[in-house]
């Protein structure tokens, strides 16, 4: 399995080169095309511009605008199930071929067709809606919001209670709505898709959707569990906080790591809080996976920050009276239950010692796995059957066919 360090390159105002399907096309030139008005991406071996075709995506400009200058071979993949039209489509947009691919994968998918053609046959036979669910979506919305709107009147009058509710309830929010919302998995209309899952990650969660999408969508969805190509692993050989890959090399204080990650993982919330604005303004990098950014999403993540601070911090204080280091505490306490809540369900479903883990360093071979196998032997499936689960992690328990079908709602 191979990849490649890849340049990073900001925005380019470049405009496309004529199209040549016999021309090579390196990285770095590919990254340069990152934006909604200049937008190329890779599919498998191939270099697409695509850039006609933005405002006519069914899925919302703002879909191929995140994918603008990216392999997003397995994503174009899980997103279009149902039909081979958008693959039809793709390919009067091609204008080359990529110098080598991102990560490479065994070429036949024998598993995933045959599995693939048994959910066409299930929801043909069903007549049902792979994305239905909508009146299930909004209404589960409206209870956790309504919930929050409650708890936070118990915040801002010191209860503890209240936030240790509130903290509970965004996790909910993230897990259930923001999470089919990244993945397009609920409603057919691609503004549902992006508002909420603004509104929940951004105004509610007080971090940042772009950065998310990244590392969640572009990053960990496609290349699950490959060293140096999943955003969610250690991005590095040496010196990370986890040892989980057999490439790092390890260090004296991993023989502690049962005790102080459990520790860490509490005050994930807090660290998203920061990490999506050096992203964002490119002082740090999501592991290997270019983010692409703009003023139109610097001014905004500023704006909103502004405002999640404003109705968290100041309105407690100065319209509630609540004394600094008591607020302090509160906040303290619902960012640790946000944080503890949503890394222990996102991490039991990859990090096992009975899941597949690749690596990615080096671009010299092929895997003997195909993409669908990989997902199925770098994920953890538990509580089949039981409610609990399926309403404590928003059917993340079947982890599995999440990452097989992510584009279905969660539901089915």
């Amino acid at each position: 399995m191979g990849i490649k360090q890849r340049n990073i390159q900001k925005n380019s105002k470049q405009t496309s080169t004529p199209k040549q399907s016999n021309v090579v096309y390196s990285w770095s030139e590919v990254e340069k095309h990152n934006t909604g008005d200049n937008c190329w991406i890779v599919y498998k071996d191939g270099v697409y511009d695509v850039t006609e075709f933005v405002p006519k995506h069914p899925g919302g400009k703002f879909t191929l605008s995140t994918a603008a200058g990216q392999d997003i071979t397995y994503l174009m993949q899980t997103s279009h199930i149902m039909n081979d039209y958008p693959f039809d489509i793709l390919e009067k947009y091609k204008i080359g071929t990529i110098e080598h691919n991102f990560v490479t994968y065994t070429e036949e998918q024998p598993f995933y067709d045959e599995i693939k053609e048994k959910i066409k046959n299930y929801f043909k036979k069903t007549k049902l809606d792979p994305k239905d669910g909508t009146f299930t979506f909004y209404v589960f919305f409206g209870i956790l919001f309504f919930y929050l709107l409650g708890f936070y009147l118990f915040f801002v009058h010191a209860s503890y209670m209240g936030a240790i509710l509130i903290g509970l309830t965004r996790s909910l929010f993230g897990i259930h709505t923001m999470h089919a919302c990244s993945h397009f998995s609920v409603t057919h209309n691609p503004y549902v898709w992006k508002y909420v899952n603004w509104f929940i990650f951004d105004v509610l969660m007080g971090s940042s959707h772009w950065a998310w999408d990244y590392q969640h969508i572009i990053g960990h969805h496609q290349h699950t569990n490959v060293f140096h190509a999943d955003p969610d692993l250690p991005i590095k050989k040496k010196g990370d906080m986890r040892y989980i890959v057999n490439e790092q090399h390890y260090l004296n204080y991993y023989q502690y790591q049962h005790i102080y990650l459990p520790i860490l993982y509490i005050f994930l919330g807090i660290k998203v809080h920061l990490y999506d604005m050096w992203y964002l303004f490119g002082l740090i990098k999501n592991g290997n996976i270019t983010m692409n950014t703009s003023i139109e999403k610097y001014f905004s993540l500023f704006l909103i920050k502004i405002f999640f601070y404003y109705y968290n911090f100041y309105v407690p204080i100065v319209y509630f009276n609540i004394p600094i280091w008591t607020f302090m505490k509160l906040f303290l306490i619902m960012e640790m239950v946000n944080g503890a809540y949503l890394a222990y369900t996102f991490q039991v479903n990859h990090i096992s010692t009975n899941v597949l883990y690749t690596d990615g360093s080096n671009n010299k071979s092929t895997t003997v796995k195909e993409w669908a196998a990989i997902q199925v032997e770098g994920s953890v499936d538990y509580g089949h059957n039981s409610m609990l689960h399926i309403l404590a992690t928003g059917t993340l328990n079947y982890q599995i066919i999440h990452h097989l079908f992510p584009s279905i709602a969660p539901h089915h």
